[in-house]
């Protein structure tokens, strides 16, 4: 009689957050961004999203994307925040402060693809953002070193995603996809201002 062997098939979740407008400014291509790449995994996005989805949601994903403005504060970085939907007093921030009090899915990767992060001056209000992820239990963390354009970071995390799930790592993904954008002539992209945004830190695997 043949041996038969047990197959173990790991299926890794996505949670994507997205929220398009903060103080009356609107970024037209978060919303389709989310369902792009939570498409990928399956899953729904929360478009709109507050910070009430982001405790209800927070634990459950082995991915966690965020598709919204940020804001990054360089005298107290605790105060730099993402911008989820404001609801009543909540006026949406979730701060690094309140991000520390909460707890990821341990090992999680978290992407943030967030844009208005162009008045970093010494990188610290940016790092901390990331940082407060992986306080709160993240092994990785993707995010922009400056402004990221959303049209872009559509392309950009779209592309990460499609690489990551065929079984590349988080540094892999992304050597990929900066060098998709470099040979891409038809989209412009491949100046290093493009392609060099986004890093890794943490655990690239």
């Amino acid at each position: 009689m043949a041996n038969r062997h047990a197959i173990s098939i790991l299926v890794i979740s996505l949670q994507a957050f997205a929220n398009s407008s903060f103080n009356n400014r609107f970024l037209r291509y978060v919303n389709d961004e989310s369902i792009d790449v939570a498409g990928l995994y399956n899953s729904r996005p929360a478009l709109n999203a507050t910070i009430s989805d982001f405790r209800r949601l927070a634990d459950k994903s082995d991915i966690l994307h965020f598709s919204m403005h940020a804001q990054t504060d360089n005298d107290q970085p605790l105060d730099s925040f993402l911008a989820l939907k404001g609801i009543g007093k909540d006026d949406g921030r979730l701060t690094v402060a309140e991000i520390l009090d909460s707890k990821l899915k341990k090992g999680s990767l978290i992407f943030l693809a967030s844009c208005d992060t162009n008045n970093v001056l010494s990188g610290e209000g940016l790092v901390s953002l990331a940082w407060g992820m992986m306080g709160a239990g993240a092994t990785t963390v993707v995010s922009a070193q400056w402004q990221a354009d959303d049209r872009l970071s559509r392309y950009f995390s779209t592309k990460f995603y499609a690489y990551y799930k065929r079984g590349n790592s988080t540094a892999d993904s992304l050597r990929k996809t900066a060098l998709d954008l470099i040979k891409d002539k038809t989209i412009e992209t491949h100046e290093p201002y493009y392609w060099a945004n986004f890093n890794v830190i943490g655990d690239f695997r």
